[in-house]
């Protein structure tokens, strides 16, 4: 097995953080609203509540994104529930908006709403674990232990927790 080093996933971090074509990809997925995206400065407050890039769109909306990027080619997205100090990144309270997850070796990025993601995480994320196994990330003084989630059946689940549906507990006022 491999460990990896933490000091060195952070400096690959840092240098493909800095990369442009990371507002091209912003520009892309927000369109004519998009005004800027502004990189988060290593050790800081915001980069420790996982903020690593702030998005500001023309309506005045400001959007806290955390960066995730996969450097083979994958069809699948890699959920962190274990982070090796506590809860992994789908699972941790957060201040983000939105996870925005590229996999280098496709050429692709997918922006993932976090609210709808950890709530597919509460509903199938043991499920997952059973079915596609945990990968377990061994560095010099922890492990992480992440699931591997095909792409689209992470979306299908997404989608699903956004929609209310037949829901009983409630009745609509006539007012």
């Amino acid at each position: 097995s491999t460990t990896h080093s933490f000091r060195d996933s952070l400096a690959k971090s840092e240098q493909i953080a800095a990369a442009p074509w990371w507002t091209e990809v912003y520009r892309e997925y927000f369109g004519p609203e998009f005004v800027e995206a502004v990189q988060i400065p290593e050790d800081t407050l915001g980069q420790r509540l996982g903020i690593d890039r702030t998005v500001i769109l023309s309506t005045g909306r400001v959007l806290r994104v955390d960066e995730k990027v996969r450097y083979g080619s994958y069809g699948d997205v890699l959920l962190e529930f274990d982070s090796g100090h506590g809860p992994g990144w789908v699972c941790k309270a957060t201040l983000t908006d939105y996870v925005l997850y590229v996999t280098l070796g496709l050429r692709r990025a997918v922006f993932l709403e976090v609210n709808a993601l950890q709530r597919a995480w509460r509903n199938h994320g043991e499920n997952w674990k059973g079915m596609y196994g945990v990968k377990i990330a061994e560095n010099a003084t922890y492990a992480s232990r992440s699931v591997a989630v095909p792409l689209h059946e992470l979306l299908a689940a997404m989608r699903q927790c956004s929609e209310l549906r037949d829901i009983d507990c409630w009745e609509p006022s006539n007012a």
